[in-house]
């Protein structure tokens, strides 16, 4: 199993929420807090204790972008909405 390193994995989570920015920062040696915002509204979201380790693997970066979804969905669904629309 390849292991992709963080930053390579962050930037396919951030490729992923295009055309939301997304930008995530180590938060503890274990965890990122990611944060999306659309730009066109200025709404934005800060999610924090998201796990996330220094290399992961095709699955955990799937994972990764999963549970992000999940949290945006409970916590500013229109977010979600825009991305989906293309902005």
């Amino acid at each position: 199993m390849k292991l992709i390193r963080q930053p390579e994995a962050l930037a396919l989570v951030r490729d992923h929420f295009s055309p939301l920015l997304f930008a995530a920062r180590m938060d503890s040696p274990r965890t990122i807090q990611a944060m999306l915002m659309d730009e066109s509204t200025g709404e934005s979201l800060v999610l924090t204790g998201i796990p996330c380790g220094l290399s992961l693997s095709r699955a955990q970066v799937a994972g990764l972008i999963s549970a992000i979804e999940l949290d945006i969905a409970a916590l500013r669904p229109g977010l979600l909405k825009r991305r989906q629309a293309g902005g």
